[in-house]
């Protein structure tokens, strides 16, 4: 299986980023904040998408930690080759999984494709997205390979041939599982946890109802006593009464007068009081139901207000709030930080064109020209002879002389023997002359003269006294090297213009960015490029900040206008009375109860005064002797005023007692009822803590099982593990266990060792030996891309070595997506 090429719409900080893939060893080295990590993690999310998460950690949330920085389509394509075939696939992501899209075209026809359905990684792989984590994506923070991945001892198992049993262990621990979280989850919820709670509210509730009953109980003793002090104070009043009407029977009727006095004196009493009560529910005489809502919502009103101050402000959204307190925005961060970025790179071009600015130098002591080296080249050609040479001439005589030779003496001996001589003199004299010509010194003075002042002239230029035998090949070699330094020396001079061109931009750039970051404290090592980074960083970090903590300011929002409903409710009923106590509610309810007693027995007590009056035939409004008369009465008439006073106080005392009995009896009526409930929810607790205990066990047994099922797929992976420690640290050899969880442990001077003993660089060597013997083991046939992000941060320089060495090897059979943030961890 084969990724051939990718595009990012938006993903992350990534945007409008295509990339392009060969078979083998894809190597990448870019610095931190590329986007290495959202590359890998987007080739993932076109295989598997995101699944439905709620948590708030962007560490935790995928979907929401690579939302688009900058907005707009949230997803891209990625174009693979899979048996043969050429496929696209294509992806947008929403808020949630409900808004995500998901196409699959078949290149070869250009048609929507349904060979494998959604998520294909599981269909192509056969293995879900946590496996596919957990074994071909390799990075710093994830190299570890222990098993916790239910589809990877899956997996393995059927590549041994237990024909799937592993995945029936785990599905059955998953449906366990499943059915322990119904009864205890992570954080204190499920249904035993409800279970409890509620008994913890019942216990409460039960609690506060026995203390009132307490209280009922000293109620109804209090109001037995009342009762008990009024029969007594009744058995006074008749004794005083007897003792009277045997002292004054004679004066009965006035007896009568001065009982009436007594009576509206009393009700004088209690209507007075009447009257406070009346003033103090001037507004609004409220009922039971109106104070118990507005009881209840005080206790909700104290909830809200600790809720509230549990909702704290963010400290780090503060700082980056002063951080940025002279103002910015994300497009000036990510252009200063680009212009910076650019800044380093003109730097670098400016100091190599600086060190190679001078290197252009004469190759001539005395610079020519050309017109004196063409002079020079064309009198060194005219001063060379264009005729034959003279010792030619010669030899060419002399043959001619032998030939008149030899045919002269063929025709005088043949002919006429008598000229012999005259016809051989032709040939000798000839001959004669071609000797003499042949061998006669000849004059070279002219010729060597132009050779001479060529010499001359290239020893001038030259500045050296060599020795030239041929000028004229030196001539042709001083004018191309003439016409070359020539040619450099205008490179040179047009590159210094440019130079100083870039110098200009430099500047201007440097300012420009010192400005922006002179707004903003700054660690004053940083370089301009560390600066706006960090400052971009920042600047994103604070908009993320924002962003949560106005869902906070929602949730304060939200309790704070509860808390101002709330207060209203409350305020608007107690503004209505002028209460002089620390809890308004009970004084309230307290003076309310007496008001309807008062108000029950004012009206009875002036029907009843009015009909002893008639009765006994008083006037209602004595006269000033009676009032004297009365105000002179005898002791006896004092006890019994006093005696009515205290039994009417008794009274009224007893029947404010027996409201709030009444009262409390009704809410107290309710424990049974509460403590019944109270015994099934303990019931059903014991039973739920019962069902857990056996789920845990059975959930135990079968891993138990599926652990030592999954024990045979270990010496194939051990004996792969072994092989890849060897390859990459030859040094570390020892008695390596392997359980089945991948987790490694050494013996070592007759002890194992766990890996929480070794250094960090040897449990990262371990760990990416038993991560490759574990791709070895899982992928045989529709293998994915082995994606390495930056494994090799904690390995020496040897090991990194060694290891970049063994991803070479693989990369023969398997394409590898290598990404690095450092040049010295590159793969040379």
């Amino acid at each position: 299986m084969i990724i051939k090429e990718l595009y990012i719409e938006n993903f992350g900080r990534l945007s409008k980023y295509q990339q392009t893939f060969t078979n083998g060893l894809n190597h990448f080295v870019e610095d931190n904040g590329f986007g290495k990590t959202t590359l890998s993690v987007f080739i993932k999310a076109m295989f598997y998408g995101f699944e439905e998460n709620r948590r708030h950690s962007l560490d935790e949330n995928d979907r929401k930690k690579y939302t688009p920085w900058q907005g707009g389509a949230f997803g891209g394509w990625m174009i693979f080759e899979l048996r043969g075939k050429v496929y696209r696939v294509e992806r947008t992501f929403g808020s949630k999984s409900s808004d995500d899209t998901f196409t699959l075209y078949d290149l070869d026809t250009g048609m929507v494709c349904t060979d494998f359905s959604d998520p294909i990684g599981e269909y192509i792989f056969g293995i879900d997205a946590d496996g596919f984590e957990r074994t071909v994506f390799l990075s710093e923070k994830n190299l570890s390979g222990k098993n916790t991945n239910q589809t990877i001892s899956a997996k393995l198992s059927n590549l041994v041939g237990t024909e799937g049993d592993i995945g029936g262990f785990d599905e059955a621990i998953k449906l366990l599982d499943d059915r322990r979280k119904f009864y205890q989850k992570k954080g204190g919820a499920g249904e035993i946890s409800d279970a409890k709670r509620e008994i913890s509210e019942l216990e409460d509730r039960i609690t506060v109802l026995k203390t009132k009953g307490a209280e009922l109980s000293s109620t109804s003793e209090k109001i037995a006593l009342i009762t008990e002090k009024i029969s007594e104070i009744n058995a006074r009043k008749e004794k005083i009464l007897e003792e009277q009407r045997r002292e004054v029977l004679a004066r009965e009727k006035r007896g009568y007068e001065i009982q009436y006095s007594e009576m509206v004196g009393a009700l004088k009493i209690d209507e007075t009081r009447e009257r406070e009560l009346l003033n103090f529910f001037e507004k609004k005489l409220p009922t039971g139901s109106e104070i118990a809502s507005v009881a209840e919502s005080i206790s909700e009103l104290k909830r809200c207000e600790r809720n509230l101050s549990s909702i704290s402000a963010n400290a780090e959204l503060a700082e980056l709030a002063a951080f940025f307190s002279a103002g910015t925005t994300l497009s000036e961060c990510e252009s200063m930080n680009s212009k910076a970025i650019k800044l380093e790179e003109d730097r670098s071009l400016l100091f190599a064109r600086s060190a190679t600015r001078d290197e252009v130098s004469s190759p001539f002591k005395n610079e020519p020209v050309h017109a004196d080296i063409e002079r020079h080249i064309m009198a060194l050609g005219a001063a060379t002879p264009q005729t034959k040479s003279p010792k030619g001439a010669g030899a060419l005589i002399s043959v001619i002389g032998v030939l008149l030779l030899i045919f002269g003496l063929i025709f005088a001996l043949s002919v006429a023997p008598d000229v012999l001589y005259i016809a051989i003199t032709p040939g000798v004299l000839l001959t004669i002359v071609g000797i003499i010509v042949l061998f006669k010194p000849q004059d070279n003075k002219n010729k060597n003269t132009a050779s001479e002042r060529a010499v001359e002239f290239i020893h001038n230029v030259y500045g050296t006294q060599k020795s030239f035998t041929e000028p004229m090949p030196t001539l042709l070699a001083m004018k191309s090297e003439l016409e070359k330094y020539l040619a450099d020396k205008n490179a040179v001079a047009e590159q210094s213009e440019l130079a100083r061109a870039r110098e200009d931009s430099v500047l201007r750039t440097e300012r420009e960015i010192r400005e922006f970051i002179s707004k903003f404290p700054r660690a004053e090592s940083l370089t301009f490029r560390e600066a706006t980074a960090e400052i971009l960083r920042k600047f994103n970090r604070y908009l993320l900040l924002s962003e949560y903590e106005r869902e906070r300011d929602s949730e304060r929002g939200a309790e704070k206008e509860k808390i101002q409903r709330l207060t209203q409710h409350v305020n608007a009923f107690l503004s209505s009375f002028e209460t002089v106590t620390d809890d308004p509610i009970s004084e309230i309810r307290r003076n309310l109860a007496e008001f309807e007693v008062l108000r029950s027995s004012l009206s009875r007590r002036r029907e009843s005064a009015a009909k002893f009056a008639e009765l006994h035939g008083i006037a209602t409004t004595p006269s000033a002797t009676e009032a004297v008369e009365i105000s002179v009465v005898s002791d006896l008439k004092e006890q019994l005023r006093a005696v009515d006073e205290e039994l009417i106080a008794a009274e009224r005392e007893k029947s404010i007692l027996v409201t709030e009995y009444n009262g409390a009896l009704s809410e107290t009526e309710r424990i049974d009822e509460l403590e019944e409930r109270l015994l099934e929810k303990n019931e059903t607790v014991s039973r739920y803590l019962e069902n857990l205990y056996i789920i845990n066990k059975t959930k135990d047994m079968l891993a138990l099982a599926r652990d030592t099922m999954t024990a045979k797929y270990l010496g194939k992976t051990r004996l792969g593990f072994e092989k890849y420690v060897a390859l990459i640290d030859d040094d570390d050899s020892g008695d390596f266990t392997i359980d089945t969880s991948f987790t490694v442990s050494k013996t070592e001077l007759g002890k194992s060792r766990q890996a929480e003993a070794y250094s960090r660089g040897t449990r990262d060597l371990h760990s990416l030996a038993i991560r490759l013997a574990l791709v070895d083991a899982l992928y045989e046939g529709d293998a994915p891309p082995l994606i390495l992000d930056d494994p090799f941060i904690a390995f020496d320089d040897e090991h990194i070595d060694n290891a970049i060495t063994v991803i070479k090897k693989l990369a023969a059979e398997r394409q590898i997506l290598y990404f690095t943030c450092s040049k010295s961890r590159r793969a040379k």
